[in-house]
């Protein structure tokens, strides 16, 4: 009797007694298999064998993740350890069932990546600076068809063999505003599948596994290191329109990945570290700044956040070496950018790009008013987007439950969390600033580039282009000093259980269940 009192106790441990955790699988995969049967029905799809094979893959995933989760508690694993082997898993599922060029730009990415591993790390543009691009094999054109119609699983594979052919042509690419920089992990997994001379769609999936595995790591140490928000760094890898980003060829997701680097090597400067950096650390903060910045200037602000880095850190009983290192730093950052901007394309932009900047300078009341109205407008749209309602190519949205219950989880975890940890209150302002500043500029940059004169809507803007700020979001909550939630009221403290350990970790799996298969539909 002990002895199995004993064997029980890990399981209730790990979020409830062993009832509640079966009633949740239950429940959750009953669900999905509802979901899967509408999706058969949406698409338009018969009930034979793809069905049958959909639905015991559906099971067997779920029992398998979810096994997993009472493994992990029964040996004792971190959240970082959970991280990695969930995120591996699901993530690589990912790369496969999403067919090459369906996640948004991701042609114009591989487009990119593949003129940079032919040595154009520039793009060339025409003379009127319609378009830019470089010359490459006729037939990898094949991927931007993939991205302009809905393909099938067998159209990839009929096509999977292909080498690139001698025969060259002029392709362009709207990615051609990034640097080498920002597809470090994709270069590397294309230059691996040309030194292997393998067919140009398999140097394509084996770059897409590259910036998965990229981002899987420096995400799986941000949670191992970061004092406190590991929760938050999880939920936002998690999230249906971070996996697709991850699993893709696009630059978004080194991006993401690393400003949340940045912001947790400021926590752990903080919280964590008391003695003085080395050169280790001035590298980190370097090779972060350089590569925001240089990959997408809107996000540069986020460097702002170093100034919350106690001064001991920098060396100095003064703020003077403080300031020297984040002033270097700064002057690196802009004179890269400087130099990538005027050897880069010029922007090529489809609205009067010069009428909208006049417009900014000389009428910034009506901007902002434009500004506010989009926002007021498609707020929703924003939200929803942020987390995963629309994937692939916007032709995707999943079920509003996981992204209303997502949203559910992430201000309960707001609430929740209180670290030990007393919070500065210039952390929480800048925070906010930084934040506000970040959007305004994803707003400005849009509306100078993409909006239309005469337009009361900044087009363009999308969900996802907040995910790298959105862990200065929890911040603003936290209190300034450890404080009990006994007293909050009871629909808050009803919901608090969602986010314990065996129940939030086993969301996610029933969740990225769902939307893979959703999309796996979409594709037969």
């Amino acid at each position: 009797m002990v002895n199995q009192k004993k064997s029980l106790k890990p399981i209730k441990n790990f979020g409830g007694d062993k009832t509640k955790n079966l009633a949740l699988f239950f429940c959750f995969t009953i669900i999905n298999i509802l979901f899967l049967i509408w999706n058969f029905k949406s698409n338009s799809l018969s009930f034979g064998v793809y069905f049958v094979v959909m639905l015991i893959g559906t099971i067997l995933a779920e029992t398998a993740l979810c096994y997993i989760l009472y493994f992990a508690k029964k040996h004792q694993w971190k959240i970082e350890k959970i991280f990695l082997i969930l995120s591996l898993i699901i993530g690589s599922i990912y790369v496969l069932v999403l067919p090459i060029g369906r996640v948004p730009d991701e042609a114009s990415h591989f487009f990119r990546v593949y003129e940079i591993t032919e040595g154009h790390f520039v793009s060339e543009s025409d003379e009127n600076h319609t378009f830019a691009g470089s010359v490459q094999p006729e037939n990898i054109i094949l991927v931007s068809k993939f991205a302009n119609q809905n393909v099938t699983y067998s159209e990839v594979l009929n096509n999977l063999g292909l080498q690139a052919s001698e025969e060259k042509t002029f392709i362009a690419t709207s990615a051609y505003g990034y640097s080498p920089l920002a597809y470090t992990p994709q270069i590397a997994g294309m230059f691996i599948g040309k030194i292997l001379h393998l067919p140009f769609l398999i140097s394509a999936y084996i770059a897409k596994f590259f910036n998965l595995f990229f981002c899987i790591t420096i995400l799986y140490l941000c949670i191992k290191y970061i004092p406190f928000l590991k929760k938050f760094i999880f939920l936002l890898a998690f999230l249906p329109i971070s996996m697709q980003s991850m699993a893709s060829l696009s630059a978004d997701a080194p991006i993401f990945v690393s400003a949340i680097a940045l912001i947790t090597f400021v926590l752990y400067s903080i919280y964590s570290r008391k003695e003085a950096f080395n050169k280790k650390h001035f590298f980190i903060i370097l090779a972060l700044c350089l590569f925001i910045s240089i990959s997408k200037i809107v996000y540069a602000p986020l460097c702002f956040i170093l100034f919350c880095i106690p001064k001991e850190r920098f060396g100095g009983k003064d703020i003077k070496r403080k300031l020297f290192w984040i002033f270097g730093t700064g002057t690196i950052v802009v004179a890269a950018y400087l130099i990538w901007y005027f050897i880069s394309p010029p922007t090529i932009t489809v609205s009067d790009a010069s009428g909208q900047i006049s417009l900014i300078i000389h009428n910034p009341i009506k901007y902002f008013s434009i500004v506010i109205h989009s926002i007021s407008s498609n707020a929703m749209m924003y939200l929803s987007g942020a987390f995963g309602g629309y994937l692939e190519w916007f032709n995707i949205v999943p079920s509003k439950f996981y992204i209303f219950l997502s949203l559910i989880i992430f201000i309960v975890l707001c609430i929740k969390t209180r670290p030990k940890y007393i919070i500065p209150k210039d952390l929480k302002i800048l925070s906010i600033l930084l934040f506000a500043l970040i959007s305004f500029a994803i707003f400005t940059a849009m509306f100078v580039t993409w909006t239309k004169s005469g337009e009361t809507i900044i087009d363009g803007v999308q969900g996802r282009y907040f995910l790298p700020i959105m862990l200065l979001i929890p911040i603003w909550f936290l209190p300034a000093q450890r404080t009990p939630i006994e007293n909050r009221n009871a629909i808050i403290k009803s919901t608090i259980e969602i986010t314990n350990n065996y129940y939030f970790y086993a969301f996610f799996i029933f969740e990225s269940i769902y939307v893979i298969s959703v999309i796996a539909c979409s594709h037969l």
